[in-house]
C-alpha cells in the first residue's frame, strides 16, 4: 500500500475552525484561482452512494485513483482508503459553494463537529506545482490553510 503521508511543515499552515457557511465560502474563494488539482479521500474506501465523489467524477476529469493509508497532516497510518485526484474545473467549486461546509465546529471545548451535506470525505486543494493550499480531516473537524492565504483569511 502506498504511503500517502505528505511531507508538510505544520508551521507553513494555519489551523482553521470552520463554524459558518460564510467562513467556508471565504476559504473556497481564496483558493479557487490557484487550485489546479482537487484530491478527495474516502476514508471508508467505498464509492457507492458517495455524493461528493460521484459529483466530482461528473464535473472534473479524474487523473488517478489509488489506495492510500495516510493523509495530509496525519502521523499514524490509518485503514485503507481510496484517493481520487482530479483536475480542477470551475463547476466543482460552484457545486462546493452550494453546500453548507466541509464540517461545522460546534464547540472547541471538546472539539465537537457537526456533519454536513459534504459528508465524511477528506479533501485537499493543490496548486500547479503541487503545493498544498488547503486540506481537511473532515470527520475530525480539522482543516489547515496555507500561510500564503492566512492574512487574507483574517488569521
Amino acid at each position: 500500500m502506498k504511503d500517502n503521508r505528505r511531507d508538510i511543515q505544520r508551521h507553513d499552515y494555519t489551523d482553521v475552525i470552520l463554524n459558518s457557511h460564510s467562513q467556508y465560502l471565504n476559504i473556497l474563494n481564496l483558493i479557487r484561482k490557484n487550485t489546479e488539482r482537487v484530491i478527495i479521500v474516502q476514508i471508508d474506501g467505498r464509492d457507492d452512494g458517495d455524493v461528493i465523489v460521484s459529483t466530482a467524477k461528473e464535473l472534473m476529469p479524474l487523473e488517478k485513483t489509488e489506495i492510500v493509508d495516510r493523509w495530509f497532516g496525519t502521523k499514524a497510518p490509518g485503514r485503507a482508503a481510496v484517493q481520487y485526484t482530479f483536475l480542477k474545473k470551475r463547476a466543482f467549486f460552484d457545486y462546493l459553494c452550494s453546500l453548507e461546509s466541509f464540517f461545522i465546529v460546534t464547540s472547541t471545548n471538546h472539539y465537537r463537529v457537526k456533519r454536513t451535506d459534504f459528508g465524511l470525505d477528506d479533501i485537499a486543494f493543490l496548486d500547479g506545482s503541487g503545493h498544498l493550499l488547503f486540506y481537511t480531516v473532515t470527520h475530525e473537524g480539522y482543516a489547515c490553510l496555507s500561510n500564503r492565504y492566512s492574512a487574507a483569511y483574517g488569521k
